[in-house]
Order: structure tokens, then C-alpha cells, then sequence
């Protein structure tokens, strides 16, 4: 999301966001734990350091429909 949307009016929105960001990051994590798709070093930290939620709810649709790490991140 760009500077200046809903999020960055206060800080409650703030944190919301940024709970939001850790939600989606864990789950992210927790999908490729589970379906056994291993992530390079570079792919974890790619996730775990992203801080836009909708970028993070991209990855996440494409994880439902790819069969690959690389499908999601391409």
C-alpha cells in the first residue's frame, strides 16, 4: 500500500497494518511448512522482511494455485 491510504492515518491504523502484515507472513510460512514446498534462504527472507499486505495476498493466492515455490514467486 502506498504512504498516505487508511493505514498511515493513525496509530491505531498503524498497528493494525502492521498485524495484518504478521498474520499474512505466518500464514505464508505455515502454507509452505505444510504442503512440504521448501523455501530457499532468499524466498524466507523475501517474506518474512515484506511489509506490504497486499503483496503478501498476492503470493498467497498464487501459493493456492501453483504447484511450485517458483510459480508463486515468478
Amino acid at each position: 500500500m502506498e504512504p498516505g491510504t487508511w493505514w498511515s492515518e493513525s496509530d491505531y491504523a498503524r498497528q493494525y497494518y502492521k498485524g495484518m502484515v504478521k498474520g499474512g507472513i505466518s500464514c505464508l510460512l505455515i502454507y509452505f511448512s505444510e504442503f512440504g514446498l521448501e523455501l530457499s534462504e532468499e524466498q524466507r527472507e523475501r517474506i518474512t522482511s515484506c511489509e506490504d499486505y497486499d503483496q503478501l495476498k498476492r503470493w498467497f493466492q498464487r501459493a493456492l494455485k501453483g504447484d511450485s515455490v517458483e510459480q508463486i514467486f515468478g
